[in-house]
C-alpha cells in the first residue's frame, strides 16, 4: 500500500496545498510529510485522519488510491487490474469537482 503517494496526489492535485502550509496546520514538521509523502515513513492512522480531514477528502478514497495489485490477494488481482484504472478516472473526477 503506498498512502504517501496518495496522500502526495491528493494534496497537489485536489487540495491545492504546498507542503509546508499543511504539515504547519497540523503541528508536523515539513520532514516528517515528506518522508510520509514518499514512502519512507508509514504514518499513523491518526495523521491519515487529519490529513484527510485537511484535504476534505474521505479516508476511504485515500486508501483506493493507495492501494496497489501487491496487496490484493492472488485470486483477485486480475479483476483488480482491471477496475483499478477505471475507479481512478471516476474518482480523480469527484475529487476535482466535489472537494477542490
Amino acid at each position: 500500500m503506498n498512502i504517501g503517494s496518495a496522500l502526495k496526489d491528493i494534496r497537489q492535485n485536489v487540495a491545492g496545498r504546498r507542503q509546508s502550509e499543511v504539515a504547519e496546520s497540523l503541528g508536523i514538521s515539513q520532514t516528517y510529510l515528506s518522508q510520509v509523502e514518499g514512502g519512507k515513513k508509514i504514518p499513523s492512522q491518526e495523521v491519515v485522519e487529519k490529513l484527510c480531514k485537511a484535504y476534505k477528502v474521505p479516508m476511504p478514497i485515500v486508501i483506493w488510491k493507495g492501494m496497489e495489485l501487491k496487496d490484493i490477494d492472488k485470486s483477485k488481482q486480475r479483476a483488480f487490474g482491471l477496475i483499478k484504472p477505471i475507479i481512478d478516472d471516476i474518482l480523480a473526477g469527484f475529487l476535482v469537482n466535489n472537494f477542490k
